[in-house]
């Protein structure tokens, strides 16, 4: 069984911060990410999105572009709970960027909807990168043209949850 985080789950790389992936396509991304889950069919991503369907959480960008941070409502919502993941997205807007965060209790329910919009966004690049403020920590990041997409464990950090453009 092909995995995405399997080199993660043994501590990852030691000599870079980024794994290098051979070039697959998003689609292709998303098949595997489903596939680590334990999504087979329909029938499983539905019951991972009812079992946990995951929640808006408000998010704003720090100076400087310096990443970005939940404002206190939504960590007050369990949001910092562990074993949590999120998925931040940045899509273009009238005049400024759309941010949109949700939390999730699990991968799966994170990997289910990152998945999903994976397949719905064929064209961008997909990488695994390892969080600058908790080493150790990785993220998935997808860069698309109508969107940017990161999903990482909520212990790494929106500090380092910037897509980059």
């Amino acid at each position: 069984m092909s995995t995405i985080f399997s080199t993660l789950a043994k501590g990852g790389p030691k000599s870079s911060d980024e794994i290098k992936l051979c070039q697959r396509s998003p689609k292709e991304y998303a098949m595997m990410l489903l596939e680590q889950a334990g999504i087979t069919n329909l029938e499983s991503l539905n019951t991972v999105f009812i079992g946990d369907p995951g929640f808006d959480v408000a998010v704003r960008e720090r100076a400087f572009g310096r990443g970005i941070e939940f404002d206190e409502k939504g960590n007050s919502r369990g949001a910092t709970s562990k074993g949590g993941w999120f998925l931040f997205e940045r899509m273009p807007g009238d005049g400024s960027d759309y941010l949109r965060a949700r939390v999730f209790n699990s991968f799966e329910g994170a990997a289910a909807e990152f998945a999903v919009k994976l397949r719905l966004n064929p064209d961008g690049d997909v990488k695994i990168t390892e969080s600058l403020s908790t080493p150790g920590a990785w993220q998935l990041s997808f860069s698309g043209a109508a969107r940017q997409m990161v999903m990482a464990p909520f212990e790494a950090g929106l500090d380092t949850a910037t897509p980059t453009r």
